[in-house]
């Protein structure tokens, strides 16, 4: 038992002089790789094109550089003979690289505020509102020759007050005024009156603001306190609101021209919010 012992110690001792024996005579070598052709560039990270684009002058010469750079650097600096076989570019081509860029930045930049998206699209920019129409069928008319030259449109309609007339007469009173009032009107030969059942007394109703005004004049006087109202009506219209790109424009002018009483406006949006042309 004690020989197999001192035999396992001696077996030990033997791996271990062989190891570290072979250590010290094996020696670990990386391979080397041959160098990159010059018009081949090494890919690059993009945290290492952002370190690149941020280290000014002699600091990019301090830069980790690949294999191929890193050989031409010699003892007495960087030999510029040398060439790159990298991703970079030298000094002055890296500058007019990113001038060349910034510059065609800078053209996009105007030509999207000289014409934004959609400015030159014809029917965002040409709506149009052709109208008042009396009859809803003189608007359908219209319509129907919109449609046929490939822009739709549909009547809307509005509604309108105008003005209907003047209206003069003396407020509420009580009944024996009134009747005293017409007393007085009936010897001066003066006919043109109503009592109403508010004892109201109506003078007239003018369609000319002139006329009424003198009537108004008339009665001042007499010492009545007569009083002017406008009187209004409300009047239906009907508008044609489409998108004009140009292929309506001569049709428009001809219907404008045949319905004197019509008119075109331009309208910020293609939509007809309520009101917009009353």
């Amino acid at each position: 038992m004690r020989h197999i012992l001192y035999l396992l110690l001696v077996a030990n001792l033997a791996y271990l002089g062989w190891n570290l024996v072979h250590s010290n005579t094996s020696v670990s070598r990386n391979p080397e790789l041959p160098p990159l052709p010059a018009s081949v560039k090494r890919l690059v990270t993009l945290q290492e094109s952002r370190q690149q684009s941020t280290v000014p002058g002699d600091a990019a010469a301090s830069a980790p550089q690949p294999p191929a750079a890193a050989a031409a650097v010699g003892q007495g600096g960087l030999n510029a003979a040398a060439p790159v076989a990298t991703g970079q570019q030298p000094a002055d081509g890296a500058g007019s690289q990113q001038a060349a860029s910034t510059a065609a930045g800078d053209r996009i930049d105007k030509l999207t505020a000289a014409a934004p998206p959609g400015a030159g699209d014809p029917v965002a920019r040409n709506c149009r509102a052709l109208g008042p129409f009396a009859q809803e069928q003189e608007a359908r008319t219209v319509a129907g020759q919109l449609d046929q030259l490939g822009v739709p449109s549909s009547p809307r309609q509005t509604e309108v007050r105008e003005a209907s007339g003047y209206w003069v007469y003396l407020p509420s009173m009580s009944q024996e005024a009134a009747q005293e009032v017409a007393r007085r009107l009936d010897k001066l030969g003066d006919k043109d009156y109503f009592i109403g059942k508010q004892h109201y007394i109506s003078l007239g109703i003018f369609k000319d603001r002139t006329r009424a005004e003198g009537r108004v004049e008339q009665m001042h006087k007499l010492g009545l306190d007569a009083v002017l109202r406008a009187r209004q009506h409300t009047r239906r219209t009907w508008w044609l609101a489409f998108s004009d790109s140009g292929r309506a424009t001569r049709t428009v002018h001809d219907i404008l021209a045949s319905r004197p009483g019509l008119q075109l406006h331009t309208l910020s949006a293609c939509n007809f919010p309520g009101g917009l042309l009353e």
